[in-house]
């Protein structure tokens, strides 16, 4: 018989996750923020800033030949 009480449920790691936000679709009906995009996005704009700083500082620095800041 198992005992509930025994069993590690993790249940810390799913309440401190924030909530999704409320889906937002295009005219095609596809689902645009998914949280796929928002990681990549956010890692987009790391890169830029880490890439921006390096220019910053060095002049010399010729960012990655498929850079490009929109």
């Amino acid at each position: 018989m198992v005992n509930l009480a025994t069993i590690d449920l993790h249940v810390e790691a799913f309440c401190c996750r924030s909530p999704s936000p409320e889906p937002i679709y295009n005219n095609e009906g596809k689902r645009m923020n998914t949280r796929e995009y928002r990681v990549r996005k956010a890692l987009e704009e790391e890169r830029h800033e880490k890439i921006q700083k390096l220019l910053g500082l060095n002049a010399n620095y010729k960012p990655p030949a498929d850079y490009k800041y929109v």
